[in-house]
């Protein structure tokens, strides 16, 4: 047993000819409190073997089997002000490529990861301990084939996810975990796209192209709520692939008996599902305004009609 020291540190365990740490020993950080770094097997200076790696406050932040000072097995433990997330696996170069991950010592998912970030095949937890989904993933993202689960642990959702999203085509069912409800295409997490919404009895409800939710060849109206001018000019900056505009013939409010945007904003144009909206100005706000148009819906446009009074060509 030996003690050798530096400026930084002081290492006391057993040494090889050259002094270096080689077998079992603890390290320390020559500060007023002597923080443990590390204790276990040393292999000619380097953490080699079973050892625990410790933080400033003292806390285990790796233990398990070490080659050349990197952690190739065991645990992973990252402390936060608000949480613990913890990490048991396999590990290259210090970082996870395959195993658990835990958020305040509950299990959130299972399978290979990169950067540290579920990715590839894997599986996702609820809080209770049921499975959340299963499948392909990328960066913490659900992308790829998989299946979404109830927090009940049935069955909600079988096929594509893109952005975390339930997106391109799959099957949704009930909260029983066996009956359809629907099957087609999605457009995140809406339907959307060819598809057929069923009844619990197994029957058809609607058939056809929906859009966002709703089925467009039964009722291929939307009417939503108004914000204020401001946010139509943040629209348009910001969205820029809108699929067409709709022809106006007047923007009308029914409350103040007023026309809007007659002369300077003649066109309405069509915004991406949960953002596009039919305006008029601040002074007025939360008001709904309808317009007449005469706009051809695209079956592959992911923008829908806002008018109330919709005229096909």
């Amino acid at each position: 047993m030996k003690t050798v020291q530096n400026d930084m540190y002081t290492y006391e365990g057993i040494t090889d000819e050259a002094n270096e740490p080689n077998g079992f020993g603890s390290l320390y950080l020559n500060n007023d409190v002597r923080s443990l770094v590390y204790v276990g097997e040393w292999s000619h200076g380097n953490r080699h073997g079973h050892g625990n790696q410790h933080d400033r406050q003292h806390r285990i932040t790796h233990t398990g089997t070490f080659e050349h000072n990197a952690l190739v097995k065991g645990t992973y433990n990252v402390y936060t002000p608000n949480k613990k997330m913890r990490y048991d696996g396999d590990f290259i170069g210090g970082s996870i490529v395959r195993g658990k991950m835990y958020m305040d010592d509950e299990l959130y998912y299972e399978g290979t990861f990169e950067n540290e970030l579920p990715s590839g095949i894997g599986v996702l937890y609820w809080g209770n301990g049921n499975i959340r989904y299963k499948g392909e993933l990328k960066a913490l993202s659900r992308q790829g084939k998989g299946e979404s689960y109830f927090s009940s642990g049935q069955l909600e959702y079988f096929g594509d996810f893109q952005n975390d999203c339930k997106h391109g085509i799959g099957t949704y069912y009930d909260f029983d975990g066996k009956t359809i409800a629907y099957i087609g295409g999605f457009y995140r997490n809406d339907f959307h796209g060819q598809g057929t919404k069923y009844n619990k009895d197994g029957s058809v409800s609607e058939q056809g192209r929906f859009s966002f939710g709703m089925c467009m060849d039964k009722k291929p109206v939307i009417n939503l709520p108004v914000t204020n001018y401001t946010d139509i000019v943040k629209k348009e900056q910001s969205i820029s692939n809108a699929s067409m505009d709709i022809p106006t013939t007047s923007l009308f409010d029914v409350n103040t008996r007023t026309n809007y945007f007659s002369n300077d904003f003649p066109n309405n144009r069509l915004f991406e599902h949960r953002r596009y909206e039919t305006y008029q100005p601040t002074y007025y706000e939360r008001q709904p305004i309808y317009v007449e148009c005469n706009c051809k819906y695209s079956d592959d446009s992911i923008f829908v009609c806002a008018a109330k009074n919709h005229k096909p060509d």
